[in-house]
């Protein structure tokens, strides 16, 4: 089962998605996906990732833990270091 079979009843949810990737090129975009625990965001999140790879768009994904919390950018430096040594500078 994808990402996407998993939404149904979330198709309001998954055109903004789809119109934030067909439109993100040459300009950038954010989406701001936030809720309460359980509500599907991650699932969200994954359909993105997918339909985003799926464009042939480079996708990074990462993930926080409790520990990390009051470490400044810890997020970020997870996501961004397996792509380092590929930036020009």
């Amino acid at each position: 089962m994808t990402a996407t079979a998993s939404l149904l009843g979330r198709e309001s949810e998954t055109k903004v998605v789809d119109n934030l990737i067909d439109n993100v090129r040459g300009h950038g975009a954010a989406l701001e996906v936030r809720g309460e625990p359980g509500i599907g965001k991650s699932a969200l999140l994954a359909v993105a990732a997918e339909r985003a790879a799926a464009t042939g768009m480079r996708v990074l994904t990462t993930s926080s833990i409790h520990s990390e919390a009051d470490l400044a950018f810890a997020g970020l430096h997870q996501l961004l270091q397996t792509v380092l040594g590929q930036v020009k500078h």
